[in-house]
């Protein structure tokens, strides 16, 4: 294997233990700037559930390119 190809499949394992904790949380909180500094914005239920599904999709993608090495 060519020393690329497992450089790429390390980092791509590392943003898979990323989402596999991310998709832990029961809830996720945005820091965003805005013109009066920063907003809070707190994402549970139904929101969370959409959120957890598109990391579920990702970590699904990342498992397969992991594979393919």
């Amino acid at each position: 294997m060519k020393r690329e190809n497992i450089e790429r499949a390390a980092r791509l394992n590392e943003e898979l233990e990323d989402v596999e904790e991310a998709l832990k949380a029961s809830s996720v909180e945005f820091i965003i700037p805005d013109l009066c500094g920063i907003s809070k914005v707190k994402l549970k239920g139904k929101a969370m559930r959409v959120v957890k599904d598109a990391l579920k999709t990702y970590a699904d993608k990342l498992r397969s390119e992991i594979e393919n090495f």
